[in-house]
């Protein structure tokens, strides 16, 4: 299991080291050592070389040795995605993941290309990450052809929110396909089916004890409607802005946004934050006992 980890912005739109400290400190106090720097949840489009190279070093000294990170490297180019690459694999990253392209569209062929000549280029282990909101969908047999196909290519992080390419790499790569749930929202049932070997999730960031709880959980039941009731909260903002005001709320790191935010907005926001400030105590409470069986 994995939280993928915010990254705290100042309101002049700095790096907030020290909240960034904070938040992987958080989360090994909650027993989970491991962290993934630089998704979707963390934001990397608004990541420049200079941030994401001040960002590493806080995390390869925060995770201590005893953790593990993994690390996004989605750019507007090619060679800033290999860039950034090299320096979370120099640094000690377990894999890097690499998302499609962003903004234009682009063929299968064009992302197989892509993905090919990235694994050639870096010589480390790479996790596609299908990640269909915001980049170019993967395909279940693109995924399948470049799964296996290099050395370097272990598996995939499906954010898609469907089981369809890991069901796949089930069939027909077995133990030879890393396979990683990375919507939340996926999560039950792919424990349910038996078809992944972990999840990065954004939910763990802020709220680790509540995956926790999921992935360590027999019957899944509870924890897994208390997931969907966080999701559904979760799904009327913005990615991450609903998870940046939970962290604000738990004493993480301050909300701070790329963008104004709507009178609108704001209402909403103080709704979630009444609702959130209600329910987790009552979650909280319920999560303690949970036996480890998993």
């Amino acid at each position: 299991m994995w939280a993928a980890l915010l990254i705290p912005r100042r309101p002049s739109g700095a790096l907030d080291i020290k909240a960034l400290a904070r938040e992987v400190d958080f989360l090994r106090n909650q027993g989970l050592m491991r962290v993934v720097l630089n998704g979707a949840t963390g934001e990397y489009i608004r990541v420049s070389r200079n941030d994401f190279r001040r960002a590493l070093a806080v995390v390869q000294e925060s995770i201590g040795e005893d953790g593990e990170f993994l690390c996004g490297i989605g750019a507007a180019d090619f060679r800033s995605s290999v860039a950034l690459g090299r320096r979370a694999l120099q640094a000690g990253a377990r894999a890097v993941l690499l998302p499609a392209p962003y903004f234009f569209p682009y063929s299968q062929d064009d992302l197989q290309c892509y993905f090919r000549a990235a694994a050639r280029e870096l010589g480390g282990t790479i996790l596609l990450y299908n990640l269909p909101r915001f980049t170019t969908p993967i395909a279940t047999e693109t995924a399948l052809a470049l799964i296996g196909s290099s050395p370097f290519i272990a598996g995939i992080k499906d954010s898609s929110g469907s089981l369809a390419i890991l069901r796949e790499l089930t069939v027909r790569k077995g133990e030879h396909a890393t396979r990683i749930v990375g919507d939340d929202s996926a999560l039950e049932p792919a424990l349910r089916e038996g078809v992944c070997d972990g999840v990065i999730s954004g939910v763990a960031g802020v709220l680790p004890e509540l995956i926790m709880g999921l992935w360590r959980s027999a019957p899944l039941e509870q924890p897994a409607l208390r997931l969907r009731e966080f999701i559904s909260w979760l799904s009327r903002f913005p990615v991450p802005w609903g998870l940046k005001w939970v962290a604000e709320w738990r004493g993480i790191a301050a909300a701070e946004f790329a963008w104004p935010l709507s009178e609108e907005r704001r209402q909403a926001a103080k709704e979630f934050q009444k609702w959130f400030e209600n329910w987790w105590p009552v979650v909280e409470k319920e999560l303690r006992p949970v036996e480890v069986t998993r």
